[in-house]
Parts: structure tokens; sequence; C-alpha cells
């Protein structure tokens, strides 16, 4: 190619955007293939053009290949071809992407946003999901396709004609697909795989297109929720999008039910499965209205990435917006307090990750009225991209090295913890907390009361439950409840008692129900070992858990022979997720016995057992703060302030100070505290 000048951006007005032209391949006879035309248009957002938006991987910016634009600036005389360089990745999805006799209008980020222009940027990104859903269609474009692709086509074709037309989708327009033909194709059994060479491939296809690297970046789920149509191209192969989700979830459906894990852990280690898993549930949730932006940020921050950080917020500012759900209508509070908390934010990319997720945390705040937020602060390894000097009550989305597992109170689970701690207040207001000269923008002062003080943590570690060959081996339920009934005997016997209290006991079903949190990680009701609950949902009685934990065999019984056994291990699998990377610990309640035979050793009783991150410590306390629906560990910290506000750490001296482990599983007091009047706690 000729020496060329390089393409100039013409600043935007308000409501309009650019869309790229891409030009046919036959245009001129002696235009080689490797050379891609294109215009670069500039349209108003709300006009009527037809266009596609392009999800795609970035790639490496600092390799390029270039495009040839064509552009007349002056609008008089003959257009001028200059040269427009792109990444690799971007130049081979429009190579393959072009038409051979007509042109094709698409939006792509990195040719129609201005990068280099912060101020451009920081509006488009705003604009970004009205982009991407007034789209006539979401393109994404995962690469040159892998050996086999067609594979995924023709179960496409045979799955498409296999469920009539009126079942093929529900009203989310996700894609429902025909179980039973699906279990033919893939297979139940890891034996099948080994016998079906069909079976085998197809099950080999799918787990190369879960492992392709458009599923780790953090803009493709915006881009495919909020897009009312969307497209997969992999090479030549083009399918709906919504039947590759229904196909995956369907897969992983049948595996996790049927198969003897093996085919289920491979399909859930994949990169994409979970992103994937989120969208298929998501596209149809953001039409309603009922995603929960904080959720959505949580699970982005465990299977997404992003090259900027401060992305982790703002590739997510969308959802919800521009979907056809009436906000107006009263059942709309939780969108509402979602929208609220969006709007509160604006893309701004001169501000540092640590302002952006400060912000975020204080928005949130504000606008919940709870504190919501320190339930997504999770114990996390240091590491050297990702550590930003945050105050511990503001999540990192960006750190995604957890230690301990997942949440005590997982996102998009529903709370049952409210009626356990009936003094729920809001907190401050923020306008208050903006105007306290003597705390810097890192403090957060709220009120509570202290449940209880940590006297004892038992060193025994759980298992993730889905990657255990048994639920015996994940747990080890036994081993715990012996470790805890030796180390209180030793603690107590190298104590003097004198007058104190009586040495706790607590029994194998009280333990069990404290590693599964009482039922708080996945269920809407607590635990029982009455027949109340029982009648009501079998899967909470906790005497038939128990007993299905204690019936497990190595290997999963054929189908039909232990069904129920198996449904209850499959819920408690479930349940029990909530303890890997947890520890149990012994609280001392403070001045004031709890009335809990649930999980004290019966009466009125000083101690109780709860379950927290691995990384809490003897002596944290155990409290419930205004506007928080679960306990909180927080440990002292203490500081002194120097003349000029900053604070510096200085043990015996200065004001107090918290720092915030994380929320945890403690058993209600029934509203009994150490004092009648709330604490004041400043967390930082």
């Amino acid at each position: 190619m000729q020496s060329l000048s390089t393409y100039k951006y013409v600043p935007l007005k308000q409501n309009q955007i650019r869309v790229l032209c891409l030009l046919p391949l036959g245009r001129k006879d002696d235009t080689p293939e490797t050379i891609i035309e294109c215009e670069i248009m500039v349209v108003s957002i709300h006009d009527d053009m037809p266009y596609e938006g392009l999800s795609y991987v970035w790639g490496d910016p600092k390799q390029t290949e270039t495009l040839a634009v064509i552009q007349n600036t002056s609008g008089q005389g003959r257009p001028q071809s200059c040269t427009f360089p792109v990444t690799p990745s971007l130049w081979e999805a429009l190579r393959h992407l072009r038409y051979k006799d007509e042109p094709r209008f698409l939006w792509v980020d990195q040719i129609c946003i201005n990068q280099d222009d912060t101020s451009e940027k920081n509006h488009q990104v705003s604009r970004m999901g009205e982009i991407y859903s007034r789209a006539t269609c979401t393109v994404i474009w995962l690469g040159p396709k892998g050996s086999g692709a067609t594979l995924l086509e023709d179960m496409y074709k045979e799955l498409s004609t296999s469920v009539p037309e009126t079942r093929n989708r529900d009203h989310g327009g996700v894609q429902m697909l025909d179980q039973a033909a699906l279990s033919k194709m893939l297979g139940t059994s890891s034996l099948e795989e080994d016998k079906n060479e069909m079976v085998r491939d197809r099950r080999a296809i799918l787990l190369q297109f879960l492992n392709v690297p458009w599923f780790t970046r953090a803009w493709v789920y915006q881009e495919a929720v909020t897009a009312p149509k969307v497209d997969v191209v992999w090479g030549k192969v083009v399918l709906p999008f919504d039947f590759v989700t229904g196909l995956v979830v369907s897969a992983y459906a049948i595996a996790k039910g049927n198969d003897d894990r093996r085919w289920h852990r491979r399909i859930k280690s994949t990169r994409g499965f979970s992103a994937l898993r989120a969208i298929f549930h998501d596209r149809f949730a953001h039409r309603e209205g009922e995603l929960d932006f904080l959720n959505v940020l949580w699970h982005a921050r465990k299977h997404l990435e992003a090259t900027n950080h401060q992305d982790y917020v703002y590739a997510f500012l969308s959802i919800n917006k521009n979907n056809i759900k009436d906000r107006t209508h009263p059942s709309n509070a939780q969108l509402n307090y979602s929208l609220l908390l969006q709007n509160a934010l604006t893309p701004d990319y001169n501000a540092s990750v640590e302002e952006v997720y400060t912000q975020l945390a204080r928005a949130a705040i504000l606008t919940t009225r709870s504190l919501d937020i320190l339930q997504y602060v999770v114990p996390t390894k240091k590491s050297h991209s990702t550590n930003y000097r945050l105050p511990t009550w503001v999540p990192n989305w960006a750190n995604k090295k957890f230690v301990c597992g997942s949440p005590i109170y997982v996102p998009g689970v529903p709370w049952r913890t409210t009626s356990l701690y009936n003094k729920n207040w809001a907190p401050e207001p923020i306008s208050r907390l903006s105007s306290d000269n003597t705390l810097t923008s890192q403090e957060l002062p709220t009120r509570g009361f202290i449940l209880g003080r940590v006297e004892m943590v038992f060193n025994h570690g759980f298992k993730h439950t889905y990657f255990s060959s048994t639920l015996k081996n994940a747990l080890r339920i036994d081993d715990l409840t012996e470790l805890i009934k030796t180390e209180i005997a030793q603690s107590w016997s190298s104590q003097t008692q004198t007058g104190g209290p009586a040495m706790p006991a607590f029994s194998r079903t009280t333990v069990f129900k404290t590693v599964l949190a009482d039922g708080a990680f996945t269920h809407p009701s607590q635990l029982s070992s009455s027949g109340a609950i029982e009648r009501e949902n079998p899967l909470s009685n906790l005497g038939e858990l128990i007993a299905a934990y204690d019936a497990e065999k190595e290997t999963i019984p054929p189908q039909g022979e232990d069904d129920e056994g198996e449904t209850l291990r499959n819920r408690l699998r479930q349940m029990a997720e909530v303890a890997a990377g947890k520890r149990v610990f012994l609280m001392k309640t403070e001045g004031t016995g709890i009335v809990n035979t649930s999980f004290g050793s019966g009466g009125v009783s000083t101690y109780v057992l709860g379950l927290g991150f691995s990384t809490i410590k003897r002596g944290d306390l155990v409290c419930v703060l205004f506007g928080c629906k679960a306990p909180c560990i927080l440990r002292l910290k203490m500081v002194t302030r120097d003349a000029d506000g900053t604070s510096s750490s200085m043990p015996g001296r200065g004001e107090e100070r918290y720092k915030v482990v994380g929320m945890c599983f403690a058993p209600s007091t029934g509203g009994r505290y150490r004092s009648d009047t709330p604490q004041r706690f400043v967390l930082v």
C-alpha cells in the first residue's frame, strides 16, 4: 500500500455515533483480498439506519494491521484513502465478515470510539447499552473455526427440528432444547464417551468452543445480554446465540444429573461455561428489568477479564436500561434501586481505580440505604496487578484470587436473615458522613451492636463439594465434631474456670447445621429437625439431609436405585458449597446469654458456633451493623491522626477504627445484645 495519511476523527455531537461501512470484497477487480476498505460514517443514534454490533476480542493493542478508510472531510472533490490501525484480531474478523457484493454496516468500538479522546470515550461508553440494543443484530466473532466446528451446526439443525415450534423458545427468546435428543447426542456417561466416537467428538468440540478467548472479556456480557438478536460466527459457521447458550446449559444439566460427574466437571472448568450460563439466564432477566447491578458485578468479577480495571464497573452500566419493563410499577422497587445506583455512576477514565470503586461503594450505600455492599467483600490473595489501596469496606472488583471460596451469603440468593436480626436500621446518610471533618474519604462511620467475640477458630478446611468424590471427603463432619470437642476440652482444662461458664458441648447435628450456615447459602427457609418445615419442603429437613450424607457411597448408584437419596445429596452438595474455604469458630457472647438450643449446648449458653472466612482470628468481633442483614466480622485497628489529617497505625493510641473481615454466619440472638445503646464503628 502506498504511503497514506492516518485517519483523523471529527468530534461527535451529543446524540451522534459512528458506524463502520465495510465495503464489499468485489468493489474493485484490482483490489487485493488482503486490503480491507471501509468508510466511517457519522449518524444520529436516533436514526433508523440499520447496523450490526460487533463483539470480539481486541487482542494485543501493540500489534496492528491496517485498514484503508475512504474519507472526504471537505465534502468536495475526490475522496481520499487513508490508513487506520487496528489489532490483528479485528482485522481478521472484518476480513471474514465483509460481504462479497454489498457493504456491511457495523458498530465496532475500536473504530467507532476515538480511543485517544477520554471525554468522548466516557460519553460513548455510557451509551453502549443503547447502541447494542438498537442494533439489528450483535455479531459475536469467535475467530477462525476449530476442527469439527460443523458438528455444532449439525446439532443445531437436528435439535431445531426435533421440538415443535411452539415449544422451541420461551417468552424470553431463549432457545429450549429437546433433552432426550441432546442426551443421545452427548451421552449420559463417560462409558458412552469411551465407546462412541461421535459422542466423543461432540463433547470435544463443545469443550473447544467453551475455551475460546471471547468468553473471558468483561464487555461480552453487556454486548450479549442487551442485544435483542445475537449470532455467533465461528469461521464460516453461524449459529443463533440463544441456541448456543441453551446447548451449553442443557448439556451441563444432563451431565450433572446422570453422569459420573467427570463430564460435568470438565464443562464447569472451561473458561466460558460460567459466563455463558449467566448470560443464558440474564438475557431474559434483562428484558424484564430484573437484574441486580451489584450481583452482575460479582459474577463478572469471578468469570470475566478486563484490561482496564475501571471496566469491571463501566462495562455493566447498561443492564436493565433500554428494556421493555414498566419501571414505574410498584413491584419494581429492586429495579429502581439498581437503576438509581447505575445512574449515580458516570464513566470517567481519568479517575483512578480506587476512586471508581470507592465511589461505587458509597453510591450503593446511598441508593439502597443499606450496607449490602459488604456482601461482596471477600478475602483475596495480594496481587501486584490488582494491589489497590482500598478501604476494607470497598470490594476490589479486579481481584479474583479468592482464598475463602464464595461469600457466606451468595449474590443472587434471596436474603433469609432479615427476620433473625430485628434491629435492621439503615446506615447514616451519606450527606451527613461527608460533613464529618474528623473522617477521611476512606472511612465509613456506622452504628450497631456487638454479638460476641471470636474465642477459637477450628483449623478444619472444607473442599468444594462439586470437585470432591463424595460429600464425606469434602466436609468430614465427624472429624470436625471431634476436633471441636477436643480443642474446647484442652482450652478449658488449661484455664481456671472457678465460677466461670460451663464447658460448652456441641452435638454432631449442631456442627452440621453450622457448616451449612443453617441453609442461608441457597434456601429461603431455615433447616429444621422437626416435621413442620419438612411438610412444606422435605429438602429443608436436617435429619433427612444427614441420613443422605451418611448413606453416600463412593460411586453414584444406578438410576432408579436411590433416586431420593441422590436428590437429597445433590441438594446438600449445593448447600454445603458455602463451607468451602471457611472455618467454624467459637463465639463468646458479650454480657448477655443467648437463648438458642439449636447452636449452643442447651438452655442459656454463653458460647455458640459460627461460620466465617478462613481469615478470621481470635479476638475478632461479631457485630450486627445498622443496614446490614447479616452479622459481620470486624477487627480492631488503632490509629492516630497527624496534623495534616492523615492516619497512621499506632497501637494503644488514637481513635478506634475497624477493618471489615467479611460477613459471617452466627445464630440469632433474638434481638438481645450486650447493650441497648448502639455503638459507633468507623470502618477503614
